[in-house]
This record gives C-alpha cells, sequence and structure tokens, in this order.
C-alpha cells in the first residue's frame, strides 16, 4: 500500500477515534462543570493552564526530529528515548518546586498539592514518546490512535469514579495519573521497537538542532493560544476564568484539536515525499480543504447554537460563556485553516520558519489580547481579541507557504471556498429556524431546538456541499473504494494467517 493511501486510511482513522475520544472528554467536562461552583471549576482551569505552560517543553522538538530523520539502525530512537526521559523527570522537578510559587501567584493554596501530584505526568509520558514517534513515523496510525481513545477511556471512567467517590478536585489528577500511565504502557505494546542503553552525542547534537524550533514553537505557541486565559485571570479575575476555559475547552474539544489530529498524520506523510515539491503541493491543498470542510461547519455551527448548547449540557449557572464559546469557535476555524501549514514547514526541513511566524504573531497577538482584557475588563472582547489576532495569523501563514512551497494564494481561496460557502448556508438556515422557533412551548425549549437545529444545519451542509463538489466527491469515493479493494486484496488469507 501507498504512503499516500496509508496516510489517507490513517486520517480516516484517526478522525474515528477522535470522535469517540473527544466525546469522552466532552462528558467528563460536563460533569465537572455541573459538579463544581464555578469558583472550584476556576482552580481546574489554573491547574490545566500551568500544566499546560509546564508541558510544552515535553520533548524540546525530539520527537518531531525523529519523526523527520532517517533511522535505518534506531541509533536516533534510542538518543532520542534517554532525551526525552531526562526532560521529563527535569520537568517533574521544576514543578514540584514551584507549585507553592503558584499557590502564591493566585492566593489559593489548595493548587500547590494538586500540582506536586500531577508531576509523575511528566515522567510517565516521557516514558512513551519515542514510541508515539517511531508509530507516526511508520504510518501506523491505527494503533497510535487506538492507544490514545483506550487511555482516554480509562481516563474518563476513573476521573468520574473518583468525583462521584467525593474526591472532587483530586479526581482530576488522578484521572491524569492513570491516563497517562495506561497510554505510556500500550504505546510500549503497540510499537516493536525497543530502546537500548545507546546515547550517541552525534545523533542527539542533530535531533537538539532539528527539534530547537520546534521546540521553540511548542513553547510559544501554548503561552501565545493561552495568553488570553493569562490575560482574564491577571485583569478580570479568577472566577471570572472559569467561564472564559470552559468556553475556550469546549472550543478546543470541538474544533481546535481537529487540526492536531491531522497533524499527526500528515507530518509523517509531508515529510515522506519531501523532495516532491507538485505531490508536496497537491497534498497541502487536500489537507487544507479537508480541514476547513470539518472545522467549518463544527465551529460555526457551535457559534449559531450556543445558547442552547450551554443551557443543555452546562445549565444556566454557565450563561455568560455563551458569546465567549461563539466567538471562540470562530477562533478555531481561523486557527485550522492555516495549521497545515506548519506541517509543510517542518517537512521541508524548514521549522524555523515557524519559529520567526510565532515570533511576529505574538508581539501583535499579546498587544490585542491584554490591550482589550484591559480596556473593557470583558471575556468577550477578549475573545474578539482573540479572532482577530488568529486572522492577522491566518492571512501571514498561507502567505508564507504561498511563498516557500510555490502555491498561488488564489488557490487557497479556491480550496476553502466550498466548505466556507456552505457553511454560511447552514447558518443562515439554523439562524432563521431559531426565530421561528415557538417560545413558550415544549418545541421552543432548548433541548428541542438545539436537536433539531443541529439535524437542520447538518442537512443543508450536506446539500450545500455535495451542490458544489459532487465531482471530487465521487472522485474521493472512488479513491476511498481503491484503498479499501487494495487493503482487503493484500491482506493474508485467513489459511494464512498465523495465531
Amino acid at each position: 500500500m501507498s504512503k499516500a493511501h496509508r496516510a489517507l486510511r490513517g486520517v480516516t482513522y484517526a478522525y474515528g477515534s477522535f470522535a469517540l475520544e473527544k466525546l469522552l472528554v466532552l462528558a467528563t467536562t460536563v460533569v465537572l462543570a455541573r459538579s463544581m461552583p464555578p469558583a472550584d471549576y476556576s482552580l481546574i482551569a489554573l491547574l490545566m493552564l500551568f500544566l499546560m505552560v509546564a508541558d510544552s517543553l515535553r520533548d524540546l522538538g525530539i520527537k518531531d526530529a525523529l519523526v523527520y530523520v532517517e533511522d535505518p539502525d534506531g541509533g536516533h530512537a534510542s538518543t532520542a528515548f534517554l532525551l526525552i526521559s531526562a526532560i521529563g523527570l527535569l520537568q517533574a522537578v521544576i514543578v514540584f518546586a514551584a507549585a507553592p510559587i503558584a499557590g502564591a501567584m493566585i492566593d489559593d493554596p489548595r493548587i500547590v498539592p494538586l500540582l506536586q501530584g500531577l508531576c509523575a505526568v511528566f515522567v510517565i509520558n516521557a516514558l512513551g514518546n519515542t514510541h508515539d514517534a517511531v508509530l507516526q513515523k511508520t504510518l501506523q496510525f491505527e494503533r497510535l490512535y487506538s492507544v490514545n481513545l483506550a487511555a482516554s477511556l480509562v481516563k474518563a471512567v476513573i476521573t468520574l469514579a473518583c468525583l462521584f467517590a467525593g474526591l472532587n478536585l483530586w479526581s482530576v489528577v488522578i484521572g491524569q495519573l492513570v491516563g497517562a500511565s495506561v497510554r505510556a504502557v500500550l504505546r510500549w505494546r503497540q510499537s516493536v521497537w525497543r530502546p537500548r542503553l545507546l546515547f550517541n552525542p552525534s545523533s542527539a547534537g542533530h535531533l537538539i538542532r532539528y527539534g530547537l524550533h520546534t521546540a521553540l514553537v511548542a513553547v510559544a505557541g501554548p503561552l501565545l493560544g493561552r495568553a488570553d486565559q493569562f490575560a482574564v485571570m491577571s485583569l478580570i479575575g479568577q472566577e471570572a476564568l472559569a467561564f472564559y476555559y470552559l468556553a475556550s475547552r469546549m472550543a478546543e474539544l470541538l474544533i481546535t484539536q481537529i487540526s492536531s489530529v491531522l497533524t499527526g498524520v500528515l507530518f509523517p506523510m509531508f515529510a515522506s515525499i519531501q523532495q516532491d515539491r507538485p505531490r508536496l503541493r497537491q497534498s497541502l491543498l487536500f489537507a487544507l480543504k479537508a480541514t476547513v470542510t470539518f472545522t467549518a461547519p463544527i465551529s460555526l455551527g457551535v457559534a449559531a447554537t450556543a445558547p442552547e448548547l450551554v443551557e443543555v449540557l452546562f445549565g444556566p449557572a454557565w450563561r455568560d460563556t455563551v458569546p465567549v464559546l461563539q466567538l471562540l469557535s470562530v477562533a478555531g476555524l481561523l486557527i485550522s485553516i492555516p495549521w497545515v501549514s506548519g506541517d509543510v514547514y517542518k517537512a521541508v526541513g524548514r521549522p524555523d520558519l515557524l519559529t520567526k511566524l510565532i515570533a511576529i504573531e505574538s508581539t501583535y497577538t499579546l498587544v490585542l489580547v491584554w490591550g482589550f482584557a484591559a480596556a473593557s475588563r470583558s471575556l468577550a472582547w477578549t475573545a474578539a481579541a482573540v479572532c482577530i489576532g488568529y486572522a492577522i495569523n491566518a492571512v501571514l501563514r498561507l502567505a508564507v507557504a504561498s511563498r516557500v512551497i510555490g502555491v498561488p494564494p488564489w488557490q487557497f481561496v479556491g480550496a476553502m471556498a466550498s466548505p466556507l460557502l456552505a457553511s454560511a448556508a447552514m447558518v443562515l438556515a439554523v439562524e432563521i429556524w431559531r426565530t421561528l422557533a415557538p417560545a413558550g412551548t415544549p418545541f421552543g425549549a432548548p433541548l428541542p431546538v438545539l436537536v433539531s437545529s443541529i439535524i437542520l444545519g447538518a442537512a443543508v451542509y450536506v446539500a450545500a456541499y455535495f451542490g458544489m463538489e459532487r465531482q471530487e466527491l465521487y472522485a474521493l469515493y472512488h479513491r476511498l473504494r481503491h484503498v479499501s479493494d487494495e487493503a482487503v486484496s493484500t491482506a493474508p488469507q485467513p489459511e494464512q494467517r498465523t495465531t
């Protein structure tokens, strides 16, 4: 089976497991928010915020470097394993020591033991990250995402069981630890590679040099992506962060992480065809169209139905989340548009471009977000600043990608046109329906309006998209049939299989 076909199957499998995994996370988020007052939920938001900052240094870009470089004898992988394990141990020590500082910053000592309890997560994750890179490099996406799905299922069950047992905030910590442990164990079971006690200074230097740029992006990216939450915490208040974090979490679960799943499949595929620029350009446009096809209807659909969505899932106590969720849903779409360009930069050996772009983007994004938050003291205006920043980012990143690999800008526009127009038709239909929904009757209640809006919106989007992309969809269908038939024809027959 060709690499393109394996990547296509990987995308299909990744999104299937992604949908199930995120349903589990969404269910956990809903139960946690309904079980706690905003004041307690804000502590979870702060815990995850501090954890994200520390986790941004998880492998210093070495994992991406391992996917990129050739490694016929496995020497790079063993060196990477030792480096990543050492980094994980260092992260754990730093977080444990810095936990009291975090408690003093927010004037809430409850966060100190929670952060210290989470320290082991860094070491546990490090033990499985190299195996994850090996699975990516060899395009074994089914194994890769089955591990993530199983770990998420266990984490959700343990978190909710601990919550119902009365452990409250500690349920999140215990769920994270158990989920990370399951993920690490399953990565070892799914990968045939095993580390050797081998450290090659030359390999280490090569991995670190490549990884340095992606590491800077890995650090600056999350900090930039959470600049709004830091601004809310510092300028508007800790309890306000609970509402903002919940909206951000919903947008991330439903929209933004779709792009990160695609990255796990596309980066190794792009790296494998880095010398074939025509194929690389074609793959980039296909990936952009696929990303927007998924993210546009979800992001704009969430924005259109946010009042009912928040009411149904979280209850009236969380209504202040609605305008923030609407704006951050649009921001999620803007994030997804240029996402695949970053995988291309890494695949062609130019991760430095990501570093330079992050440096430029950080300048105006921080000014926008902190300026809007300071001037307005409003969650909605802070989210609006995020939208403006990501809109500028999208234009900038696609312009750079156009120059680097020679894709005319009009082809980017053409790739996005159909899903964006179909999504606009969907939003219009949903807004008309919500306006006509009979208020004061059972049919005008939040749940019936939400369910009917989702059904109507999905039908309109599919019909509009099919009307504009009929020929391409038929071509894609035949391509998928070919992949499926090829997989069946190359599979061993029952009598050939070994037990």
